[in-house]
């Protein structure tokens, strides 16, 4: 996906992370952020 926008929009993923290591993947990989955390009620 970040291939596909090119720089244009900023990537934001906020689901699926278990592990420090998978925040640190997406960053890697070009995500311009990562949510973290869950919302309580």
């Amino acid at each position: 996906m970040v291939k596909a926008v090119n720089g244009r929009i900023p990537v934001m993923i906020d689901s699926g992370f278990r592990r420090g290591t998978d925040v640190l993947t997406a960053l890697a990989l070009g995500a311009t952020a990562v949510g973290i955390g869950r919302p309580y009620l």
